[in-house]
Order: C-alpha cells, then sequence, then structure tokens
C-alpha cells in the first residue's frame, strides 16, 4: 500500500530508498540523448527492477513516459488496478486463454504466431473494439518470436490482414554478446523488414545498452530499464545517470568472539583473535544474496564491514573490530553511496539487475523527493 510519508509505516530498521528526483532526471537525460522522434518505453517489469512499479509508473508517467513495459499479463493487471490510464506494453508471451483479460484492459500485447492473432481477432470482434499489438521477430536470441524467415512472412502478412488487429509495432530483442553480433541482429531485422513491405508506427530493437551505446540502434523507441535505475552497463562516458536505490539496514545488537569461536551455521567462521561482531537484522529472505558469506562487506560508519559467517534468511553478521565505537543503531550500507549495486554484483558473481530484482516485498520501500522522505510503499501491511 502506497501512503503519505509516515515513519510509523516504516516497522523496519532494513529499508530501501529510492530517489524520484534521480529517476525523473534519468529519463530526461535518455529522452534528450535519443531525441523527440524517438519514443521511450520504461521497462518496470519484476516491480521495477525492486523498486516498486506503483511508484515508479507514476512517476515516470508523470515525466511523460511513452510506454510503460512490463514482462507479463500479471504486472500490468496489477499497474491497471491502481486505476492509472497507463499505457501498457507486455513484451513476453500471454498464454492464449488470458488473451481476452489483456484486451479487456486496454493492454498493448505481445504476439508471435498467427494463431494468437486470429484468437485476439476473434475476442476484438465480438467486444466491438480493436486490439494493438507488437509483432515479435527471433534474430538469434533464440527465447521468443518468429523466425526472419519468408514462411513467417507470409504469416506477418496473414496478421496484417485482419481488421481489428492493430499491429502497432516489430520488435526483436539483442543477445548483447558482442558489437558484431549486435549489428548482425540490427541487419538481420533490418533485411526481414525489407523484405516485408509493411510500415509499423513502432520499430524497435534497443534496451539500455544499446540505446545508449548505439545510436543506429535506436529507430522508433528504445527500452530502458536498468538505465532508468541508474545502473551503468553501456560504455558510453559521455551519458551521465544517477543512482537510484540506496538500501540500508542497522546494528541491531554486537557481540565478542574469543579465539576458535564461531558464528552462524556450521561454523564457516571462526575468530582467530579477539573479534567483535555485529548483527544486522537483513539475510537472504530479504533477496540479499547469500553467497556473499565469508566475502562481501556492508559499509559502517564509512568503513568495510567483512560479513562473516553463513547469512541467514533473516540476520547476517558482520566483522566491526576494525571500526571504532560501533554501536546498536549504527546505520550499515548494503548497497548505495561508497558501495555501488555493480561492485556487490561483482562480488556475488551476478548482474546488477539481478542484485535489485530479487529485493523482497517486505523491505518497506521510501520514496525521497526534494532531498525529502515523501511516500512509504509497504507492501505486506
Amino acid at each position: 500500500m502506497i501512503q503519505s510519508y509516515d515513519s510509523s509505516l516504516v516497522l523496519r530498521d532494513t529499508r530501501l530508498f529510492i530517489d524520484l528526483d534521480a529517476l525523473r532526471d534519468n529519463l530526461r537525460t535518455l529522452k534528450a540523448l535519443v531525441g523527440p522522434r524517438v519514443a521511450v518505453t520504461g521497462v518496470i517489469k519484476a516491480n521495477a527492477y525492486g523498486l516498486g512499479a506503483p511508484v515508479i509508473a507514476r512517476a515516470l508517467h508523470e515525466e511523460g513516459i511513452d510506454y510503460l513495459g512490463v514482462a507479463n499479463l500479471l504486472e500490468a493487471l496489477a499497474l491497471r488496478q491502481s486505476g492509472a490510464a497507463y499505457p501498457l506494453f507486455v513484451m513476453g508471451h500471454t498464454p492464449d486463454e488470458y488473451l481476452e483479460t489483456g484486451v479487456a484492459h486496454q493492454i498493448t500485447l505481445t504476439i508471435f504466431s498467427l494463431h494468437q492473432a486470429r484468437i485476439l481477432e476473434n475476442i476484438a470482434l465480438e467486444s466491438g473494439t480493436t486490439v494493438k499489438v507488437h509483432l515479435k521477430i527471433n534474430t538469434g536470441f533464440n527465447r521468443l518470436g518468429l523466425s526472419p524467415t519468408p514462411e513467417s512472412g507470409i504469416e506477418i502478412a496473414e496478421i496484417l490482414k485482419l481488421p481489428h488487429l492493430e499491429v502497432e509495432g516489430i520488435f526483436t530483442h539483442l543477445a548483447l554478446c558482442s558489437p558484431e553480433e549486435d549489428q548482425k541482429q540490427l541487419r538481420a531485422f533490418k533485411d526481414f523488414l525489407g523484405d516485408l513491405g509493411a510500415s509499423f508506427d513502432l520499430v524497435h530493437v534497443a534496451d539500455s545498452i544499446s540505446g545508449i551505446d548505439y545510436p543506429d540502434f535506436r529507430l522508433d523507441m528504445i527500452r530502458p530499464g536498468a538505465a532508468l535505475y541508474g545502473l551503468k552497463s553501456y560504455h558510453s562516458e559521455d551519458v551521465h545517470l544517477r543512482p537510484v536505490a540506496r538500501f540500508v539496514t542497522r546494528v541491531t545488537h554486537l557481540n565478542t568472539l574469543e579465539p576458535g569461536e564461531g558464528v552462524s551455521y556450521d561454523f564457516t567462521f571462526k575468530a582467530e583473535k579477539t573479534t567483535r561482531i555485529a548483527t544486522l537484522p537483513v539475510g537472504y529472505g530479504d533477496g540479499y544474496p547469500r553467497n556473499l558469506s565469508n566475502r562481501g562487506h556492508v559499509l559502517i560508519r564509512g568503513m568495510k564491514a567483512p560479513i562473516v559467517g553463513i547469512i541467514c534468511m533473516d540476520q547476517m553478521m558482520v566483522d566491526v573490530t576494525l571500526i571504532p565505537d560501533v554501536g546498536p543503531g549504527d546505520e550499515a550500507v548494503l548497497f548505495g553511496e561508497g558501495l555501488p549495486v555493480a561492485e556487490l554484483a561483482v562480488l556475488a558473481a551476478t548482474n546488477k539487475n539481478e542484485i535489485l530484482a530479487r529485493l523482497a516485498s517486505r523491505i518497506p520501500r521510501i520514496y525521497l523527493e526534494g532531498g525529502r522522505e515523501s511516500l512509504v510503499l509497504n507492501e505486506i501491511l
């Protein structure tokens, strides 16, 4: 539930701060980069990469986003139920039995078969409406989409004849394996479009990385997700985006280990000397990577506090021996200033997107505007 800011709604020392001013600045930066003729779909799948889709959607919509992209119909319906008339685009597959629900809620769907196009045509005919769709083409990512073959061209020609189907766009997805492979996919896509001989309002290829690094990939629309949230996977040094998220908790308890004493399950850490241990009320149940046990760190008083022992579902322990005067209530930065998401991702042997997307619903999300705490999203209240 979204509430105006009230500290009594937070109820945890572990919390995620999201800077909506930084989010809006990032969107403005991307829109200026691509120019007024290129539309922008803000990708807010997986709860807006863990940042809270209801609030992120509203902020992006107020800032003039063209589309809000989600992974599946359920994510789209959750946003539609907020009452806002967002332009929603389901970028993944929608099973046949749920297509009617998508049409009823005026959600733009992705299709890649004549079979689904005909189902949607019948639904539109019966409901007296027009259904808006985008066609997906598989140019080498090999996940979803029609292959760019003459047979697919025939199938698309039949789709385009359906009178109640508005084929607004056509797109593909890059593997981002290398610049050479990316160019190969773009050429395959453009060659197929040329063979089709049809026009579409929105032809799109680019995500955050390619939308920034490859100007010729922008076409009619880009689909940034990570870039909106200030995650830098692109290579350009000319584009400056602001990190949006800061994840923190507080010290709840301090303990002193004598040499030979262990901490947490299986005693994977044993003290070699007198060691000061701080307990933090956060764990893998909050989405913090368990594989950072005995290898990651947090920041307390601006200094690194190594994680010791196995990270528990709800708590973890850090070594604060070298940090003076640590006490209960001291803030511990899990990621944020001084400890970027990128650094955490490397230590956890994953990517930046997963670090954010795995953040659990039980973490209160606190939104900042104008440097002040303005909203709280506490999903389990």
